[in-house]
């Protein structure tokens, strides 16, 4: 079935009852974001996402496990007929764990091209591929079908999209009355502030960070109609996930864990987030947890 809207502008449907999942279609091919994968110079190639794994865990590109997004959604009261969709799918592995605990249908979207072909190959390897797909798509033009969504989530995303009032305007307009936003971003703590520290680690990410303060993410939620219940500030908890992988990683390095490979891969990641991670202990960005009702 196809589901495009506006040209540039897909429209995600939510997903109905014993049906395959309605997702986002293909783009256009001469749209550059979607041919990235035939490209050399890849974000995500496969080397990273397994360098990734071997610093955060199996299924894991950064910090916080499975059981993280579980207890974010846990408010949610998820069950096999609730309609999600993740906007920061990375390689599926939410959508897939939903599926297993609740039998629910999760439309999983995530922006880089080469991660969610890993990741539908891995719904694919776990005979998930037709109830837990993953999808790419553009979170600078999209549209979500109008009351279509139980729930809207996405962890640590938010902060490479220029466009946020669209964003939100987006995402609003895609939940059902009573519809939940649940997402977790990264933070400045001065509004329009860049600091030497957010610099450097800005040379690390792909496209350029455009993070926003507090302030000007709760005032343009509230302005689109939400409620916005929680906005809980859990930097003290995301450093310690970091410092718990390098405790790991560490290990790892001394048993000679790591595939030699992967080495060169792995230190290039380490850097990145060594380079947030002064971010972090400078004050000049921080991390929140929000929960909003529509």
């Amino acid at each position: 079935m196809g589901l495009f809207g506006r040209k540039k502008k897909p429209v995600v449907e939510a997903l109905p009852e014993e049906e395959e999942p309605l997702l986002l279609t293909d783009l256009a091919p001469d749209q550059p974001h979607m041919m990235m994968a035939e490209e050399p110079g890849k974000l995500w190639p496969i080397s990273r996402i397994e360098a990734a794994e071997q610093i955060w865990g199996e299924e894991n590109l950064g910090p916080g496990n499975l059981n993280f997004s579980m207890e974010l959604l846990n408010p949610v009261g998820i069950n096999s007929e609730t309609n999600i969709v993740d906007l920061a799918a990375r390689v599926g592995a939410t959508g897939r764990e939903l599926r297993r605990r609740n039998g629910t249908w999760v439309t999983s979207l995530e922006p880089d091209p080469d991660l969610a072909k890993d990741g539908q190959a891995r719904s694919t390897r776990q005979d998930l591929d037709k109830k837990s797909p993953v999808r790419t798509y553009d979170p600078n033009e999209f549209e979500l079908k109008e009351g279509g969504f139980d729930c809207v989530f996405a962890r640590e995303m938010f902060y490479l999209v220029p466009d946020k009032a669209r964003l939100y305007n987006s995402i609003v307009s895609g939940l059902k009355p009573r519809g939940q936003l649940i997402f977790t971003d990264f933070l400045v703590t001065r509004a329009g502030a860049v600091t030497a520290d957010m610099e450097a680690w800005y040379a690390y990410e792909t496209p350029r960070p455009t993070p926003w303060s507090l302030a000007q993410t709760t005032d343009t939620l509230q302005g689109e109609g939400m409620d916005v219940r929680i906005a809980a500030d859990i930097t003290d908890r995301y450093r310690d996930m970091i410092v718990q992988a390098w405790v790991g990683l560490s290990e790892k390095l001394e048993k000679g864990a790591i595939p030699r490979h992967l080495l060169k891969a792995v230190a290039s990641e380490a850097e990145r987030w060594a380079a947030f991670r002064r971010c972090l202990d400078a004050g000049s960005l921080v991390v929140y947890r929000f929960h909003a009702f529509r």
